[in-house]
């Protein structure tokens, strides 16, 4: 260590910090170099294991001292350009960054480009949070892209990194939210498709479970009940919510019930009202109870016309009503059929005999194949023809 960061050491030691600040303004207003050498000494404390907080601080406030007061006007050398980028990104202690590039006249532009360069690095190194600290410390987090730094954050579910990047900033926590809002749109069944198409970000890593539960986690905290403002948010709370309630009433014994079901029922009409996006989605948690007396309930209850609902839903209620003609037409012949008959006579079917020529087979692989059939099921009355239906 050198003479004058000796003698520096000693003062503040001792807490002489006034002498301490005289000496080095002393050095800098006699060097011929005085930018190298701030340069160099501030190279020397921040490769030095030890803790050399005030002694930086001595240092840069003498400068800014002299630099200030004396008005000299020596123009900023040429230094090493590793040098002043392992500084700024790695070695200087993030407090003395701001005074460090006003000195050394560092620009916004390329401060940023500096830092944009950690961001490539993993979410958990240390290099990676101090690129982020250095942005949060200069308030420069609305100069990168969502895709830069918010959205690796909110996929990796990294709250208490997304906490360092908001700063109780109320415009950040607004604009977090509106970024949720935006990417669970229609429930977040456009997910990957936003965050391809508008992000750029293909093939996205992320658990959509522990997603869903950061986004009401901000909602919770900084939505402020603003249900216009972040829709998709208030729905995706709700989700959870009816989730809850279902697991409530399929998985509850009725010892065990913590709400009647008219009550239940209420909730539910309550949470819902009139919301297409949430009314689907408690249709479809109903369909995996395979509960299809509570699904046709709640169609008439909710107002969901079949052909409102999804493809699937609706196919899977067309289902539903060819095996209740099946059922129907099975019990009108069984009950043809007198007691003294003897059942072993009737002649056992060929499953695997090719049919006679007049015997027409259908194909049905579309929504109005459907539609003919029901219609020939349900609204036709044919008694002299047969109708074999398979399924495959």
């Amino acid at each position: 260590m050198s003479s004058l960061l000796s003698n520096l050491s000693q003062k503040l030691q001792f807490h002489n910090d006034k002498e301490a600040l005289d000496i080095a303004f002393n050095h800098f207003n006699n060097s011929n170099q005085p930018y190298n050498d701030l340069f160099e000494y501030l190279l020397i404390l921040s490769e030095s294991n030890h803790n050399n907080i005030s002694l930086i601080n001595c240092l840069i406030e003498s400068f800014l001292q002299w630099k200030k007061q004396l008005n000299k006007n020596f123009s900023i050398p040429s230094l090493d350009e590793n040098l002043m980028k392992d500084l700024i990104l790695k070695k200087l202690p993030i407090k003395f960054l701001n005074d460090f590039c006003e000195i050394f006249q560092i620009s916004k532009e390329h401060l940023i480009s500096l830092l944009r360069t950690l961001l490539y690095d993993p979410i958990n190194s240390s290099s990676y949070k101090r690129a982020l600290n250095i942005i949060v410390k200069f308030h420069y987090q609305l100069e990168f892209s969502p895709s830069e730094i918010l959205l690796p954050l909110i996929l990796d579910t990294k709250d208490h990194l997304i906490h360092v990047y908001i700063d109780n900033n109320r415009q950040l926590e607004e604009y977090v939210l509106e970024l949720l809002n935006y990417l669970y749109e229609n429930g977040g069944k456009r997910l990957r498709e936003i965050l391809s198409m508008d992000f750029n970000i293909i093939n996205p890593n992320f658990n959509k479970k522990a997603l869903g539960k950061l986004a009401v986690r901000y909602w919770n905290a900084f939505g402020n009940e603003e249900t216009e403002k972040y829709p998709n948010l208030a729905t995706l709370q709700h989700r959870r919510t009816l989730s809850y309630l279902i697991n409530v009433k399929y998985y509850e014994s009725n010892d065990e019930k913590t709400m009647s079901d008219e009550a239940w029922n209420e909730l539910v009409e309550e949470m819902i009202q009139g919301n297409a996006s949430l009314s689907e989605y408690f249709i479809e948690l109903l369909i995996e109870k395979d509960d299809i007396v509570a699904v046709r309930y709640w169609i008439t209850q909710l107002n969901r016309p079949e052909h409102t609902l999804p493809n699937w839903v609706y196919y899977l209620l067309l289902f539903q009503k060819v095996q209740r003609y099946i059922r129907t037409k099975q019990n009108n012949r069984s009950s043809t059929v007198t007691r003294n008959q003897d059942l072993t006579q009737n002649a056992s079917i060929e499953y695997y005999t090719i049919p006679p020529e007049d015997v027409q087979i259908v194909f049905i692989d579309s929504m109005p194949g459907y539609e003919r059939l029901l219609d020939r099921l349900f609204n036709v009355n044919n008694p002299d023809e047969d109708l074999l239906l398979g399924f495959d």
